[in-house]
């Protein structure tokens, strides 16, 4: 942080300016920014790196804004959650047990309620290159026109979100309580984790049946 009087002044705004996170380079910054900046200065190096992983991808997504509504959506998502502790217990967690976590269930709901889910588009768009916002129609019609207001109301929402998230987690100092999940039981799950009983137990249950046919179909 430059001392005072060693480069030209920035003008500032409030820090709870609704769209505060949709500006570039050249809008006022955080009222607060010295204040953040310290708390920045406090983290250790492994929260810094991290704060640093989260805060790159919102500025990727706010890069995009304009021209990827797809990708800059997934990237807020993917923003808030490199936020989540490094635990193992936490790696089947998202972004909304982040949300959840730093921000309670009323913020996260207002974000779950879109018709437009955030992880859906993160999904869908990361996993299999799904488009979902108006570029698609950009390339088919090579216009700028077309809208879907849904995904952009969605989108917007998250992007007043995600700012709140990464400061909220910056204010913690990267420290802070994730919901607790009960991990969805599937087959997968309950063969690797009772392996060594139900492997014989298959086994022996191959065997008899086996057996029984074998008997059955001997004249």
């Amino acid at each position: 942080m430059p001392a005072k009087g060693e480069l030209p002044s920035l003008a500032l705004r409030p820090a709870n300016d609704p769209d505060a996170g949709l500006i570039d380079d050249q809008e006022p910054v955080r009222e607060d920014v010295v204040d953040l900046w310290q708390m920045y200065s406090r983290l250790s190096p492994e929260k810094r790196d991290q704060f640093l992983a989260a805060a790159t991808k919102w500025q990727e997504a706010m890069i995009h804004w304009n021209d990827r509504h797809t990708l800059s959506f997934a990237l807020m998502f993917v923003a808030c959650e490199a936020l989540k502790p490094p635990e193992n217990q936490f790696r089947g967690s998202d972004a909304y047990d982040v949300i959840e976590g730093l921000l309670g269930r009323p913020a996260l709901d207002e974000v779950r309620q879109h018709p437009v889910p955030a992880a859906w588009v993160r999904n869908t768009h990361l996993h299999m290159g799904e488009l979902h916002g108006s570029e698609l129609m950009r390339m088919a019609l090579m216009s700028s026109t077309y809208q879907d207001p849904r995904f952009d109301e969605a989108r917007r929402a998250f992007a007043r979100l995600t700012p709140d998230v990464i400061i909220e987690w910056l204010r913690r100092g990267g420290t802070f309580t994730m919901p607790t999940r009960e991990p969805r039981r599937s087959w997968r799950r309950i063969v690797k984790n009772h392996a060594l009983t139900v492997i014989p137990a298959t086994a022996l249950l191959g065997f008899i049946v086996g057996w029984a046919i074998g008997t059955l179909g001997s004249p």
